[in-house]
């Protein structure tokens, strides 16, 4: 979707250049929408320095990726081709969250207490780690996205056992960031993102999307902007997100910044280089088209000066809507509904991402999404009821482990 978002965003006005890696993606699959909409490299293979001699005969004036697991390289290879890039150090803070917790403490931001726990750590260090974690924790990938693999651990045994199961992955280890509410309390969450933009230098926020509450452990349900919570309290919070990107030392780019708001004030969760997944669709939907989240991405990855004053105006609210599958599901066996939900006032688009019969897994985080969901209501509490509607029209059954 993102990739017609894309296409469709830059309407003739861009001459791209596909960078295929085929060991990454199905290019059989793509092969002619890329070819129709420009010129297709193949980097499978290479090196940054090889694609970049590839890639060099075309003439590029700028490079961006969105998954979370290319910015490193493509990051290499605009540097080699003397493009506007982050530093491959840069980078790496924005991808590995122990890299980044190290940076945000180091410029002075309050951080959880964190331990890294890469592959290979003996009993001993574990152990010790074990028992210097103040509970509960909570356990994650050093590098990845979309909430996968994040858990709680209420003690150390539970601990143990994560780190058991965590196989040939690096772990991080955090102190658990206090609630500043039940989460059952209120239908929308206590952490928000700022999204924001580096533009030669000079940093501007576009939008503070605001989250509705989580399912367990940490799996994202759907966002929509603007946020609901009071301007004193996003101000803050924006003002906490521009040291946390001059933390990690970003100069140029676009960027996801995840900040809980805790009982004693905001605290970043993470920031990411890159567009937040949803973004583009929610912005489009809130500013009724006037602001596309892809196209100004590309036009800061083009290295052209842009600067916005705050959060941009809205006049709707749009939201995204993420169906969770539960603790302990193994396989969806039955989803019923799903047509209706297009009915609904408001909804602009339904995606459907899993169907009966396929597996589903808590561990997949944001992936094991079961239908997904796009629209805009006049404000929080319309929205909040068309929430509500869609939750009532979807049936969904499950085979449980």
């Amino acid at each position: 979707m993102l990739l017609l978002q894309l296409i469709e965003t830059s309407a003739g006005r861009r001459r791209f250049i596909w960078l295929v890696d085929r060991t990454t993606v199905d290019f059989a699959v793509w092969q002619r929408v890329l070819k129709r909409f420009g010129v297709v490299v193949d980097i499978t293979g290479l090196s940054a320095a090889e694609a970049a001699d590839q890639v060099a005969a075309h003439a590029p004036d700028g490079i961006i990726a969105f998954a979370e697991d290319e910015l490193l390289r493509a990051a290499s290879i605009g540097g080699h081709l003397g493009l506007a890039v982050q530093p491959e150090d840069t980078v790496t803070r924005l991808t590995n969250k122990h890299a980044q917790r190290r940076a945000l403490r180091a410029a002075g931001l309050p951080t959880p207490g964190f331990w890294a726990v890469p592959v290979g750590t003996d009993a001993a260090a574990q152990e010790a780690i074990r028992r210097e974690v103040r509970y509960p924790a909570v356990v994650k990938p050093q590098s990845g996205a979309g909430s996968q693999g994040t858990h709680r651990v209420a003690d150390a045994t539970e601990l143990a056992r994560a780190l058991e199961e965590g196989g040939d992955v690096d772990l991080l280890v955090e102190e658990m960031l206090q609630d500043s509410w039940p989460r059952a309390e209120r239908p929308y969450a206590d952490f928000v993102s700022v999204e924001s933009i580096v533009s030669r230098g000079r940093l501007s926020h576009v939008a503070v999307t605001g989250r509705s509450r989580l399912a367990e452990p940490y799996r994202e349900t759907g966002d929509f902007i603007p946020s609901c919570l009071p301007r004193e309290t996003t101000d803050e919070i924006m003002q906490v997100a521009a040291r946390a990107i001059e933390g990690v030392q970003a100069d140029t780019g676009v960027f996801h910044t995840e900040v809980k708001v805790t009982p004693d004030g905001p605290c970043v969760i993470e920031v990411n280089g890159r567009v937040g997944g949803s973004i583009p669709e929610i912005l489009a939907l809130a500013t009724a088209g006037n602001y596309s989240f892809l196209d100004i991405a590309c036009r800061v990855a083009l290295g052209e000066a842009m600067q916005f004053d705050g959060p941009v105006e809205c006049q709707r609210v749009g939201y995204s809507i993420f169906e969770a599958p539960p603790l302990g599901a193994s396989r969806l066996l039955r989803l019923d509904g799903v047509d209706e939900v297009r009915r609904v006032p408001g909804v602009d688009t339904l995606l459907i991402n899993r169907r009966p019969g396929d597996a589903v897994s808590w561990r997949e985080g944001y992936d094991a999404r079961l239908y997904s969901v796009y629209g805009a209501a006049d404000d929080h509490a319309a929205m909040w009821a068309a929430r509500q509607r869609i939750k009532e029209i979807v049936v969904a059954e499950f085979e449980f482990d």
